[in-house]
């Protein structure tokens, strides 16, 4: 188990405040927030290459606080994944396991897992984003860690070579035994790829728990927005086309757009401002009160106009009550 026990640091005009949490082995934590936030700043300290101020962190009842990053049986694996270019595959590979006295994993047998033992020869600047992408795992994996960190593997890549990482990152979780922690912008990533997801805001971790209680209890405007709720609707407004008793405590309804449904005889009536068609679906800005629209996703093939008046209805359970942002 990874405790994290009372982080506080202070890198200039930014800190980190008091954070805590625990993560079971073989589980997998998604650390998600806003540009800034100190994701990758806590990363590093539970890594080791960042110093702190205050708290403790302890692997598996050792306390590893000041321990060498090399000694600390994590590996972290950044955006720009840092491959050596005058280096073939096999040599990238194997770089990390010069620091080691422990025997670390054969560089084959991860090569093969990964499905890149036939580029163990090639040099990088040979190989494919995805490619790359699994030759900096490989290194993170052949010193046998027990906990891998990915600083945000997704981001600035194209979709086809995402959707490889994604796979590669499933494989290696049920691969190996090991835990994750994840840094991503990205909700919808946080949710394929975690068993628990962070949410740290301006130094803060503002919560912590199972992606689905987080997804089924957004809580707040804030969390709403960082899960994707893209419907924040004033409470009064909504009163005013669906009767619904929630406590004055609570000033917004959030509502997934794909939650909505076309209903001739729905209570939430509005006009069509704009049509946006994707892919494999469409959304559909409506106007349902002066200055108040919301977004309705569908796959439906009904007909609709630009301009025209549309009913769309939603099941109780898809509302969720929130409250003004946490500081």
């Amino acid at each position: 188990m990874l405790e994290v026990k009372n982080i506080s640091a202070i890198f200039g005009k930014f800190s980190l405040r008091n954070i805590s949490f625990s993560l079971k082995d073989g589980k997998h934590l998604a650390i998600v927030g806003p540009t800034g936030a100190g994701k990758t700043s806590l990363m590093e300290i539970i890594a080791g290459v960042r110093k702190h101020q205050e708290g403790k962190i302890i692997l598996d009842g050792q306390d590893i606080t000041h321990l060498p990053p090399h000694k600390r049986n994590i590996s972290m694996l950044y955006q720009h994944l840092s491959l050596f270019p005058h280096y073939t595959v096999r040599g990238n590979i194997a770089y990390p396991l010069r620091w080691r006295k422990e025997k670390g994993m054969s560089i084959h047998d991860v090569a093969r897992n990964l499905g890149i033992e036939h580029l163990l020869d090639r040099h990088i600047h040979e190989l494919s984003g995805g490619e790359k992408q699994r030759v900096a795992l490989a290194r993170a994996l052949v010193t046998r860690p027990k906990i891998l960190m990915l600083d945000e593997p997704l981001s600035a890549i194209d979709i086809v070579t995402k959707e490889q990482v994604i796979a590669t990152i499933k494989h290696i979780q049920d691969t190996y035994q090991l835990s994750t922690i994840l840094i991503t912008h990205s909700p919808e990533e946080a949710y394929t790829l975690a068993d628990y997801i962070a949410i740290i805001k301006k130094g803060k971790l503002v919560r912590y728990d199972t992606k689905d209680s987080l997804w089924k209890n957004p809580e707040d405007i804030w969390f709403a927005k960082m899960i994707g709720i893209k419907n924040i609707i004033p409470i009064d407004i909504w009163r005013k086309m669906y009767p619904l008793n929630i406590s004055s405590e609570f000033t917004h309804v959030g509502i997934h757009p794909a939650s909505l449904q076309y209903d001739v005889n729905g209570p939430i009536i509005g006009y069509v401002q704009e049509i946006v068609q994707y892919p494999h679906h469409k959304e559909i800005i409506v106007q349902i009160d002066s200055g108040v629209s919301l977004i309705w996703q569908t796959n439906s093939h009904e007909t609709i106009y630009k301009g025209e008046q549309i009913s769309l209805s939603i099941s109780p359970k898809n509302i969720y009550p929130l409250k003004e942002e946490k500081a």
